[in-house]
Order: structure tokens, then C-alpha cells, then sequence
């Protein structure tokens, strides 16, 4: 053998021959000693958890303003009620009654309204504490006579605090009273 113990001479050609032992290293197959890299995201856990949160958060959200749109559209339908029980009352006691948006005369709009009638005896007395009036005409009253007409005018009712829908109630001078949702 000379310098090479792994060379050998066949008669017809030269074979080199390696032996697999100098490129090949045997397996690590303690899987503890490896070093990962740290894995940068979130686990299913994680987000399954802050999906719920967002949903619970986003249900109370949605409940609270339905809840707004619906007490203003209730408030705008017992508006209305009260404007055609006046324009009755007006017509059976043969007596003006009014619906004032100003019954202490401050010459400011209240959170409600009252129903009064001639002879200034209020009838009818409503508190609306989260909704707010905006009649037109500037009178803050609108009145029903005897004959069953009465003030032309509007009143826009939207809710204090969040923005909701507006509700606009509308009366003509024959008596008609409309209602109508502006937004």
C-alpha cells in the first residue's frame, strides 16, 4: 500500500475508492440539545380568545345603540300620540289645548313637554330625559283649537349623547300630525 491505504489499482483502469465513513457523520438524535430560533406570532389559543372579546365588546356596542334608536322612535310615537289626544281633547271640551315645549316659560326647550289646556290646567305632563326637542315655529308651543285644526310647524327629536337617527313630527294647519325619520 502506499500513502493512500484507499486507492487501489485494478488491471484495466485506476479506481479511486472513499470510504462513506469520511463524509458522513452519524445522526444527533438528541433532539434537546438543538437550538431553535424563537418563533415570532400568536398561538390559535390566543386569537381564539381575542375574537371573542371583540365580539362581546362589538354586541354590547350594537345593543346600546339599537337601544337609543329604539327609545327615540318610541319618544317620537308618543310625541305624536299626545299631539292627536290634544287635538281631541281640544275638539270634546269645545277648548284650545296647547303642547308646550316650555311650560315654566324660561324660554328654554326641556327634556319633555306638557299638555295645557285654555284655561292653563295642565293635562298631560311628559319627561323625556335622553332625547332632545327642536320645535320650529320659535313659539316652543303648538295649539289645537275647537274646530279640530291647528299650528303648522315641526319638531326635530334626536337623542342627547351618541348620534342616532333623527325623528321629525310634523303638524299642518288642518290637524294632520305625520312623523317621519330624517336620518
Amino acid at each position: 500500500m502506499g500513502k493512500y491505504p484507499f486507492l487501489s489499482k485494478n488491471s484495466d483502469k485506476n479506481v479511486i475508492l472513499v470510504p462513506l465513513s469520511s463524509y458522513c457523520r452519524p445522526m444527533n438524535t438528541d433532539f434537546s440539545s438543538r437550538r431553535h430560533a424563537p418563533q415570532a406570532g400568536f398561538t390559535l389559543v390566543e386569537l381564539m380568545v381575542t375574537m371573542v372579546v371583540i365580539a362581546v365588546i362589538a354586541s354590547l356596542t350594537f345593543a346600546e345603540i339599537n337601544s337609543q334608536s329604539y327609545q327615540l322612535k318610541s319618544s317620537a310615537n308618543t310625541l305624536k300620540g299626545t299631539m292627536q289626544r290634544a287635538r281631541l281633547e281640544a275638539i270634546n271640551r269645545n277648548l284650545d289645548v296647547r303642547i308646550d315645549f316650555d311650560p315654566d316659560g324660561d324660554g328654554t326647550v326641556n327634556h319633555g313637554y306638557s299638555m295645557i289646556d285654555a284655561d292653563g290646567v295642565t293635562v298631560e305632563t311628559i319627561s323625556e330625559e335622553k332625547v332632545a326637542f327642536t320645535p320650529s315655529p320659535a313659539s316652543l308651543m303648538f295649539t289645537f283649537t275647537p274646530e279640530g285644526t291647528g299650528t303648522a310647524g315641526n319638531i326635530t327629536m334626536i337623542t342627547t349623547g351618541r348620534p342616532a337617527p333623527e325623528y321629525k313630527i310634523t303638524t299642518n294647519n288642518i290637524g294632520r300630525i305625520n312623523i317621519e325619520k330624517t336620518k
